[in-house]
C-alpha cells in the first residue's frame, strides 16, 4: 500500500478502497494511516484483504520489537520488515552498520519466530555498495552471511537491486530461499 501514500495521508480508507477498486487481493502495509492498527485490520477485513507484510521502521524495531510484534499480530500479518537502514546525510551505510544490523536482524528475527512471524529488510541499493576489503564483496553479502535464514528474509525490489548494478536473478540464485 506504500504505492498509495498519497491517498491515505487524504483518507485512509479511500485509499484501501482504490487499491480494492484495482482488483487487489494481498496487501503489504506501510503503516495504517489516520488508524490504529485494530481499526486498519477491521478495514482491510471489511474489503477482503489478506495483509501479508508490513514495513516497521527499523527506529521502532529498535526501541521496542514486542510493539512492532503486538501490532503486527493485530493487524494478521506474516512478514513485518524493515524498509530502510537507520541512514542519514551524516550516517552513511557502513561496514560497522552492517554487521551491527545483522546482529540486530537475528535477535528481532528470533523474537519474530517466537511470536509467530517471520521477519525480514527490505534493500534499496545502497546495501550493494562494496566493503573496504575490495574483493567484490558487498554489505549486502555481509548481511546475507551475517543472518541466520530461518530467522531472516529479504524481501527483494527488483528495481532496487538493478538500480544499483545488481542483477536480481543472480541475487536470488545465490542466496537460494533467502528472499
Amino acid at each position: 500500500l506504500y504505492s498509495l501514500r498519497a491517498q491515505t495521508k487524504e483518507s485512509t480508507t479511500g485509499a484501501l478502497d482504490l487499491a480494492k477498486s484495482y482488483g487487489v487481493k494481498e496487501v503489504e502495509l506501510a503503516g495504517t494511516g489516520s488508524l490504529t492498527p485494530e481499526k486498519f485490520a477491521e478495514e482491510l477485513k471489511a474489503r477482503g484483504f489478506v495483509p501479508v507484510a508490513g514495513h516497521f521502521g527499523y527506529a521502532l524495531f529498535d526501541k521496542d520489537v514486542a510493539a512492532v510484534i503486538r501490532d503486527a499480530k493485530t493487524l494478521g500479518l506474516t512478514y513485518a520488515i524493515i524498509p530502510y537502514p537507520p541512514v542519514s546525510k551524516d550516517k552513511p551505510f557502513t561496514e560497522e552498520m552492517a554487521h551491527s544490523m545483522a546482529k540486530k536482524f537475528n535477535e528481532w528475527g528470533t523474537a519474530c519466530k517466537q511470536a509467530g512471524l517471520r521477519f525480514g529488510y527490505h534493500p534499496h541499493g545502497l546495501e550493494f555498495k562494496p566493503t573496504a576489503a575490495g574483493n567484490g564483496e558487498t554489505m549486502f553479502d555481509i548481511l546475507m552471511r551475517e543472518t541466520k535464514a530461518e530467522l531472516v528474509t529479504y524481501e527483494m525490489d527488483v528495481y532496487w537491486a538493478f538500480y544499483a548494478g545488481q542483477d536480481p536473478v543472480d541475487l536470488m540464485k545465490r542466496y537460494p530461499g533467502r528472499t
